[in-house]
């Protein structure tokens, strides 16, 4: 689906999914997380046979997951074992948790959407 959407001038398309959403990894943040996208793709880029030049440019399709819903919209419920999205509010067991992944979430995406180099 996606292959085709992105195609352009007889360009191959590829789509690798990783299966993990490194924006809201508790292990990434701001500081960290060009590093850790560049070592995603040269691992892809060595599994596959391909280098550098191979590449005109990589495109990181991300979720937005509740990371800009602000804190008063969260709500802490104790029925609930995971965090339940609705359309103007989530409910969650932990609210720090989820506020702390919201806004770890948004500053590691802003960074990534004034990115356009790694």
């Amino acid at each position: 689906m996606f292959d085709h959407a992105l195609k352009k001038d007889g360009a191959e398309v590829y789509v690798h999914v990783v299966h993990g959403d490194i924006t809201s990894d508790k292990n990434t943040n701001v500081g960290n997380v060009l590093r850790k996208i560049a070592d995603m793709v040269k691992t892809y880029a060595t599994r596959n046979g391909l280098r550098q030049g191979d590449f005109i440019k990589v495109i990181h399709l991300m979720d937005t997951d509740g990371a800009f819903v602000d804190s008063s919209r969260v709500f802490e419920d104790d029925k609930v074992d995971r965090a339940r999205y609705f359309d103007n509010e989530i409910r969650c067991h932990n609210f720090e948790a989820i506020v702390h992944r919201n806004e770890q979430k948004s500053a590691v995406m802003q960074k990534l959407c004034g990115t356009y180099k790694i």
